[in-house]
């Protein structure tokens, strides 16, 4: 081995300068942490791709905006043991607990009162059914007995009643009426196992800093924590009943969700940390690893704020910088292994480092841009936080490169030559104190990490000391007890410790299945053929539950009334109309167009007990009340002059000024019934009619019955696209200038398809940027073995072609388990394809280049595939060991999309190892002639100097060669 041999310039350069070099990184690296927050955008991306239907709810969203601060929350009341909740005992426990919240002044301060047009009824605060029996029984709920509360209900809830529409309340499931005869008396006996309680409540009484946008709701954490407050009384005996709010508190479960992030990247560093000392046996290697994560930390956080991502992204914030720590570690392992292999040939520390890294570069680059473009890959997709997190994933990626792949290999390297030797007999008391300490070091060092990243203003400064007191304070403590060891005269050891230079059973495993590839590769082939059919048979979905843990009361509210009132019920879609809406026949073509949906609907909409579509108010709601509301028509006509009529008995005000000043009034003052009771205040008449000068806005609203249901939310579109098409027909010309299809399930839906789009779009992408990065990189390593152009172009091609074939089998078999798990694809998961490609291009390559070269001068392929296992191949193994922990660690994450991501992440590391080890080196030798004849015999005589025998098989034979140490 010629250890005067040079390396590249850059090595040489770094080589020099490592600690000049590494003192500016983290110069800027603080620099950019403490710019991070002064110019970082807070806020979230969009997961939705863009286009007309996004367009036209965003545009509903602004337009329909209440001026009101008048906010519901929806309660599910259940009976203990899931039993009829429509008892004396149910309905008593809960009145009671109403009667407690209103009696409290800290939880009455805020209710307040509305009209609820669905009912028919005034909402006082908080008003549930236990409300309206106790109002019918003479005595109330108190003083009745169970048989008379199921007589009050029959009455309450009979056809035709004035309050039939308490019948919205019940759980749409399971909920029965059984005609009966009771003391001689007939009356429908109702059972439902739930049924709904409303609040009403003033945003307005809750500080406006508490104000705050989740998941494209606006809500006030102040008010949120209030929620919490009234559920917990409202819940009251649970043996009697028990009550949970629908949906009440996404801010709070989010800030609380977000919040666990540092505990989770904390653990990934922590291990990984603790992972790397142990397999390299070596203090520093952990250290100058937590080091080297601190300053890409850092250096990421400023950068993403610098180009102009969305930090508060949480794929950003937990996602990236766990797949930062795993991937990054591996950088340091490739580099600093290479590094050591030279050692253990004879090679001093000064020179192992530019010989190690000139002969892993080639790989350790594509590894790197192989990656990143896999990663950039996604942003093809349109979805706005799906690109942001390919570019903030590249990002991290070349930052881990450069920080852990070309320095901090090069440090470890000056700290151990200016250390010295150590002492080779230190006490058993001395190696415990040092695996104790070791442990609470990378404790320590996962915390200042952590810092970087979730406390950015402090980060810095911990990292700052984790530096100090973690690495230079032991290095003068380790240094000064070396040199007085040597003065003492004790026996000293130099040895280079560790896995990351070299793992003998990886090397014989690659040899033993590439040497039996009859049987290995059958095997593969139908495992392969098993991965792709059930990688066609991943469904798509996502629900917004999927972002909190199922341990929260978010998640489990959506959970439990989707059990009793149908997983579409939290979402409306409509066909919005904005133009002129004045003219009465524009009206009518609008209730015709409601009729339509109403009859030709069939079930993919929301219905109600009388199997009639649940139709939000909308412009028409507001002109009939006109027609039929005198005591309405007097307050128009006081107010405007204007008297509204309906000569021809349509329903609707005879004239387009009549409509006019019906519009005018209602978004001014409360809108009133026959009876003068209020019926919509004007922030209610505000979220579904729109006023400004001559245009108007509304929207025929309906409820989808399915959220997951493709078959049902694509049919309910196709139904609401076609009555809207028959609408704008029929409104040609009277200046109705929008009619378009929206809601939420729908673009949900959208949203869904547009991340398996992303998916199929991106992973087409990923495989070619990484064959030409891959094809590129080999045509280097050929021309560096002086071959012919020709040669050189054909097995570039040929071996790029196979190291790309086995990755196609990680894509494979990752959507196979995915499909064997029942996984489903959404925004984490449709990004796994790409990174699976990526990923497994870095294994496949490292171990594709590592042959070629340990091939050159080899009389046979198999030494040279050995020698590769034990080099390339333990770097894999230990390498894909320490990113597998970091991403396990997101496998105990508490929200289920980052679970899934965590695991399938960690499987797929092991699938790219497994296809490298196993797969590749028998495609390798496929495409590889062996060498024969003179050749064959000069290069033997050249190894063995004719004093052994050269046996291919024999592992002793690999070592015979040290070229291409």
């Amino acid at each position: 081995m010629n250890q005067h041999q040079r390396g590249f310039a850059l090595f040489e350069w770094i080589n020099r300068r490592a600690w000049p070099l590494a003192g500016g990184l983290v110069v800027v690296a603080v620099g950019l942490a403490l710019l991070a927050p002064v110019v970082g955008d807070d806020g979230e991306p969009e997961f939705g791709p863009g286009g007309e239907i996004y367009d036209v709810n965003d545009r509903v969203e602004e337009v329909f905006s209440s001026s009101s601060p008048i906010r519901a929350a929806t309660f599910v009341v259940e009976a203990p043991g899931g039993g009829d909740v429509l008892t004396w005992e149910a309905l008593t426990a809960l009145k009671r607990s109403q009667d407690a919240i209103k009696a409290d002044p800290d939880l009455a301060a805020h209710l307040a009162t509305e009209f609820d047009p669905d009912l028919g009824l005034e909402v006082d605060g908080i008003f549930s059914i236990a409300d309206a029996v106790d109002a019918a029984l003479p005595a109330g709920l108190q003083g009745a007995s169970d048989a008379e509360v199921k007589g009050a209900l029959g009455e309450l809830l009979a056809d035709g009643s004035q309050t039939a529409g308490l019948r919205f309340l019940l759980s749409q499931t399971a909920t029965s009426r059984t005609p009966t005869t009771v003391d001689g008396r007939d009356f429908v006996l109702w059972e439902a196992p739930a049924f709904l309680a409303l609040v009403r409540y003033d945003n307005g009484t809750f500080p406006a800093s508490e104000q705050l946008t989740s998941f494209d709701t606006d809500t006030n954490l102040e008010a949120e924590r209030w929620l919490r407050d009234l559920q917990a009384e409202l819940r009251g005996n649970p043996d009697e009943v028990t009550a949970i709010g629908v949906a009440i508190d996404p801010g709070l479960v989010g800030e609380e969700q977000s919040a666990v992030a540092g505990p989770f990247i904390f653990l990934a560093v922590a291990f990984i940390v603790i992972l790397v000392g142990a397999l390299l046996r070596s203090y520093w290697a952990a250290m100058l690893v937590a080091a080297g994560l601190g300053v890409v930390m850092m250096s990421y956080n400023g950068i993403n704020a610098l180009i102009g991502l969305k930090v508060g992204s949480p794929l950003l914030i937990m996602v990236v910088p766990i797949a930062l720590i795993s991937f990054g570690v591996d950088f340091f392992i490739h580099g600093s292994g290479r590094a050591r292999e030279f050692q253990v040939a004879g090679v001093p520390r000064e020179r192992a480092y530019p010989l190690g890294q000139t002969a892993v570069f080639t790989a350790l680059l594509l590894a790197a841009l192989s990656s990143a473009a896999a990663f950039l890959s996604n942003a093809v997709s349109g979805i706005q936080a799906v690109i942001e997190f390919g570019i903030a994933a590249s990002v991290a990626l070349i930052l881990s490169y450069l920080v852990l792949g070309l320095v901090v290999p090069k440090l470890l390297l000056s700290i151990e030559e200016h250390l010295g030797p150590r002492p080779a007999d230190p006490s058993h008391a001395t190696i415990v104190l040092q695996k104790l300490g070791f442990v609470l070091a990378a404790l320590i060092a996962g915390i200042a990490v952590t810092t970087t990243i979730v406390l950015v203003q402090v980060g810095w400064v911990l990292f700052l000391a984790f530096v100090a007191v973690l690495i230079v304070v032991p290095f003068y403590l380790a240094r000064r007890r070396n040199r007085r060891a040597a003065r003492d005269g004790r026996p000293l050891t130099d040895e280079v410790r560790g896995a990351g230079h070299g793992f003998v059973f990886a090397g014989s495993l690659v040899h033993f299945l590439a040497r039996w590839r009859v049987i290995t590769v059958p095997i593969v082939t139908a495992f392969a053929a098993i991965g792709l059919w059930g990688a066609f048979q991943v469904e798509q979905g996502f629900e917004l539950k999927d972002f909190f843990s199922s341990d929260t009361d978010f998640a489990r509210s959506l959970d439990t009334f989707g059990e009793f009132f149908g997983e579409g019920g939290g979402g409306e879609d409509f066909i919005y109309l904005e133009g002129d809406l004045t003219h009465p026949a524009t009206l009518a073509a609008t209730r015709d167009a409601a009729a339509d949906l109403n009859a030709a609907g069939g079930d993919v909409f929301r219905r109600d007990f009388n199997g009639d579509l649940e139709l939000a108010p909308n412009a028409v709601a507001v002109a009939e009340l006109a027609v039929a509301s005198p005591p309405f028509q007097a307050q128009v006509a006081d107010a405007l002059g204007v008297r509204v009529t309906d000569a021809d008995g349509d329903g609707l005000p005879d004239t387009a000024e009549q409509v006019a000043a019906v519009y005018a009034y209602a978004t001014a003052a409360p809108v009133v019934n026959a009876e003068g009771l209020v019926v919509f205040t004007p922030g209610q008449t505000e979220s579904f009619l729109h006023v400004d000068g001559v245009t108007q806005a509304t929207r025929i609203g309906v409820g989808i019955a399915s959220l997951t249901d493709d078959a049902v939310i694509l049919e309910a579109r196709d139904e609401l696209e076609r009555v809207a098409a028959d609408l704008e027909s029929a409104l040609a010309g009277r200046g109705v200038a929008t009619v378009a299809v929206s809601g939420s399930v729908i673009e949900f839906q959208d949203t869904l398809d547009s991340f398996t789009s992303a998916m199929l779009v991106s992973l087409p992408v990923a495989v070619v940027l990484t064959s030409l990065i891959v094809l590129v990189a080999l045509v280097q390593v050929f021309r560096k073995f002086g071959r012919r152009p020709v040669s050189i172009a054909k097995r570039s091609v040929r071996y790029a072609l196979v190291s790309m074939a086995p990755i196609l089998l990680v894509v494979a078999w990752i959507y196979g388990f995915m499909w064997m798990m029942d996984y489903k694809i959404n925004v984490i998961t449709a990004t796994i394809a790409a990174i699976a490609i990526g990923v497994g291009i870095d294994y496949a390559t490292h171990f594709t280049v590592r042959f070629i070269e340990e091939f050159e001068g080899e009389p046979s392929r198999f030494p040279a595939l050995r020698r590769a296992g034990e080099g390339t191949g333990g770097a894999l193994a230990v390498s894909a060991a320490t990113s597998m922990t970091g991403f396990l660690v997101m496998a105990f994450a508490p929200m289920p999309m980052f679970q899934v991501f965590g695991v399938l992440t960690a499987v797929m590391i092991l699938f790219a190892l497994s296809v490298s080890l196993v797969v590749l080196p028998s495609l390798l030798l496929l495409i590889t002639p062996s060498r024969k004849g003179e050749e064959r015999a000069r290069l033997e005589a050249e190894l063995t100097g004719g004093e052994v025998t050269y046996d291919p098989h024999a592992r002793a034979t690999a070592g015979l060669s040290t070229r291409n140490q």
